[in-house]
């Protein structure tokens, strides 16, 4: 998941794939069925970002957040 103003800066990068968290939401269910991606790669540091990812990983997978190094409004989860 990467929300990214330039997204051929990222595709530069070696990213197969260049989404907003809307987009992500609407794009995981299909593309890896119930049981979500194993890896969600976060790096834009928004708190909507991670929202949108937390609920799709799948159970056990692996969240990577990269660039939260600035003060911004809590995030709430279920942890079950």
């Amino acid at each position: 998941l990467r929300r990214c103003d330039d997204p051929c800066r990222a595709e530069r990068f070696g990213a197969t794939r260049v989404v907003t968290p809307t987009e992500f939401a609407a794009l995981a269910p299909p593309s890896f069925g119930e049981v979500g991606p194993d890896v969600v790669i976060e790096l834009s540091g928004q708190p909507s970002a991670f929202e949108a990812a937390w609920p799709l990983v799948r159970t056990g997978g692996t969240i990577v957040l990269v660039g939260s190094v600035f003060p911004s409004a809590p995030i709430s989860m279920v942890l079950e």
